[in-house]
């Protein structure tokens, strides 16, 4: 809660330090500096979030500098911090857990003594990736005969069975198919156990913390009826694993607060220092051998050089993956999946013969979120990706995306987007009608909603639950917010107001990482998609939901 000199200081910056685009606010901002001891701390926190990015507007190039900006910067940080119960690192997996994904579960278990590891699965629904894959084998790859044994999965086994478990559906559907014996399966089950209790045995001899097993369920992800069941029709109808892994990852932050870690994220390590020990090789007589292209185009990059004003960057795979390497062979030396030395690794041994290993990377700490939203999405420059997220427990934003997705979700089952017909004539011939009906670009996305998955070009998926619907959630947020505080502000203000210098705010304080070190080791490019912002149209599923009050 804001005290009274915050707010004799808030109102002298404000009424000396802004122009004409700032003042038409001031009868609002009145409201607020006048009443803030009869509001609760999430209405004091829209006010200062509103005026936050109003002074961007404002102050334009200069807003960095700005006390008033610098002053509402301190506030929101204050509430920013993780607390004690929050600092947790969370992993979702369905399935075998080989070394491969644990490899840099090890590194950030290491060097974060002070977090908690959960490993977050769900035993009863371990087969989802089985059942989606022995569809496709039955159906050879067939998109309408896929479809096909998807629907009659989902309306006679799960439907229908809704109190036997996920496993014991696809058993019953694999053996009655003839597409697997049960015992094998039952074997599977058994193995996939097995992997997480020796993972968790594993990971805990890098850390005096916890590393938990946690399950998957409507009481453990603290959410509403609805939220699980359109969670496990993910599961059930389509066996969308992204799909269900985005939810989660949203639901589990909202609950607990930390940060979500995908399994092929790696820490990066101390940039200051790998840069200094470079720097120092441009004269030496091995600078030739050493210096490759590689290394090179990471010396030369100016974030890296300039450690104060930003401390990570997205490193190179390649250096990434050596540094993995080392600590393998530092931890577990008879490891089996441990490759052979590269030039790479014996620059970066060096460094840490130099340095002293548990100096090569920065622990997470008292991780402070530096925006008013409590919540971070991580991605380099421009892009937002989700492989790691970083958030205060009961965000409202988080609270506003949930609830976004669900409308969604809702949306694609009263226009029956979800149970497209199996018959290869009738499918294209839907789809066809569809397709004369809904011109619009998102519509179309949800018509896709069941080829997603299937067909690799469509991804309806980003506009559902990833990137595009983030964005949205959080223009849609801030614009709410606004209205709330100004209910006479005409509707055709609001574009005036995000503009391009708001835009980059949230480019560099909402989704990019400032100081936090993370890097992505896995050989298949990330899934990241430009920040869109909703338009005007009436014929736009955002802009309809946009008029739905969530929060």
């Amino acid at each position: 809660m804001l005290l009274h000199q915050d707010i004799i200081q808030l109102r002298e910056l404000f009424y000396t330090q802004s122009d004409t685009f700032l003042k038409k606010f001031a009868p609002t901002f009145d409201l607020f500096f006048n009443n803030y001891d009869t509001l609760t701390t999430i209405e004091q926190e829209q006010y200062l979030n509103a005026l936050h990015l109003l002074c961007i507007r404002e102050f334009k190039d200069n807003y960095e500098t700005n006390q008033l900006f610098q002053l509402i910067n301190h506030f929101i940080r204050q509430d920013g911090k993780l607390e004690a119960d929050e600092k947790n690192i969370h992993y979702i997996w369905y399935g075998l857990l080989e070394p491969r994904q644990t490899n840099c579960i090890k590194v950030w278990t290491y060097y974060n003594p002070d977090y908690q590891i959960n490993l977050w699965t769900n035993f009863d629904s371990s087969l989802v990736n089985l059942l989606h894959l022995k569809i496709k084998e039955a159906a050879n790859n067939d998109l309408a005969k896929i479809i096909k044994l998807q629907n009659e999965f989902y309306h006679n086994y799960y439907l229908k069975h809704r109190n036997v478990s996920f496993n014991e559906n696809v058993k019953q559907f694999l053996v009655n198919k003839k597409l697997m014996l049960a015992f094998r399966i039952e074997e599977i089950i058994q193995e996939i156990k097995e992997s997480f209790y020796q993972a968790q045995q594993e990971l805990q001899k890098f850390t005096s913390n916890q590393v938990i097993i946690r399950e998957i369920n409507e009481e453990t992800l603290r959410c509403g009826k609805v939220t699980y069941w359109f969670l496990n029709k993910e599961l059930n109808l389509r066996q969308h694993i992204k799909s269900v892994s985005n939810r989660l990852r949203y639901l589990i932050l909202r609950a607990y607060g930390g940060i979500y870690l995908d399994w092929d994220v790696l820490p990066s390590f101390n940039k200051k220092m790998l840069a200094s020990y470079l720097l120092n090789l441009k004269d030496n007589d091995r600078s030739q051998l050493i210096l490759k292209r590689e290394i090179i185009m990471l010396l030369n990059n100016q974030d890296l050089l300039d450690y104060h004003s930003q401390r990570t960057v997205k490193m190179l795979t390649l250096i990434s993956k050596s540094y993995l390497q080392i600590f393998l062979k530092h931890h577990q030396p008879t490891s089996p999946w441990i490759t052979s030395e590269s030039y790479i690794e014996r620059i970066l041994s060096e460094i840490i013969d130099y340095f002293g290993f548990d100096n090569l990377i920065v622990p997470l700490g008292d991780y402070i979120i530096s925006n008013g939203y409590h919540i971070m999405f991580g991605g380099p420059n421009d892009f937002y990706n989700d492989k790691f997220l970083i958030a205060k427990k009961n965000s409202v934003f988080l609270n506003r995306l949930i609830l976004t997705i669900q409308e969604i979700d809702k949306y694609i089952e009263q226009k029956t987007y979800d149970l497209l017909s199996y018959n290869n004539q009738t499918l294209s011939s839907f789809y066809h009608d569809l397709l004369l009906q809904e011109s619009n670009s998102n519509y179309l996305n949800f018509i896709n909603y069941r080829f997603d998955y299937l067909i690799p070009d469509i991804k309806t998926a980003t506009s559902h639950t990833g990137s595009k619907i983030i964005s949205f959630a959080f223009a849609n947020l801030f614009v709410n917010w606004l209205k709330k505080i100004n209910e006479n502000m005409p509707n055709e203000f609001i574009p005036q107001i995000i503009g391009e210098k708001i835009r980059l705010q949230v480019y560099k304080n909402f989704f990019r990482y400032n100081n936090l070190l993370y890097d992505n080791i896995n050989d298949n490019q990330m899934l990241i998609g430009n920040l869109n912002w909703p338009d005007n149209s009436n014929n736009n599923l955002y802009h309809q939901l946009a008029r739905q009050e969530y929060v």
